[in-house]
């Protein structure tokens, strides 16, 4: 990725309709990257979860979707639940190591510092290949990595005092 398409880069809310785009991105990302450290269940389980319908829901509820977009293709995304917790976080392989996933992760900084309330944390389950990558930001993992119906994860927080 060039300088100029790095400054071209920018980071908003998802916009309604964008769902299935932000999706693709997903299961690419996910397909390549993280379905390898799950069993089958795991795989089917994530996708139950990842799929347009379900994260226009999950909008509905209150959940905030961020995206990274370089012209009119999503290259990053990252969905906040409850204000302070991590639930997707995908930066398409070909932009990996550009700084996308950092500016995505300072952009969830600011969204939850800007809160009334803001939280003591921001949590993640980290999938195993995004451990490296969240404590590099500063995360601390809270437990041992744990599998939940197929799910291989580590818990992790970044505390508010550390951002």
């Amino acid at each position: 990725m060039t300088i100029q398409q790095q400054a071209e880069i920018s980071y908003r809310r998802m916009r309604p309709g964008e769902e299935a785009q932000v999706m693709a991105l997903v299961g690419r990302v996910f397909h390549q990257f993280v379905a390898p450290h799950f069993c089958r269940d795991g795989v089917t389980e994530f996708l139950k979860y990842a799929n347009p319908a379900a994260l226009a829901e999950r909008c509905r509820q209150g959940h905030v979707v961020l995206v990274a977009a370089l012209a009119a293709k999503l290259v990053g995304m990252v969905e906040i639940r409850d204000h302070q917790h991590i639930g997707l976080f995908f930066v398409d392989a070909p932009v990996h190591g550009t700084g996308i996933g950092r500016a995505l992760l300072r952009e969830v900084v600011g969204f939850c510092r800007n809160r009334q309330n803001p939280p003591p944390a921001i949590t993640v389950n980290a999938s195993p290949n995004a451990v490296a990558f969240y404590r590099t930001a500063g995360f601390v993992a809270q437990n041992e990595e744990q599998e939940v119906n197929g799910i291989r994860f580590t818990s992790m927080a970044l505390a508010r005092d550390r951002w």
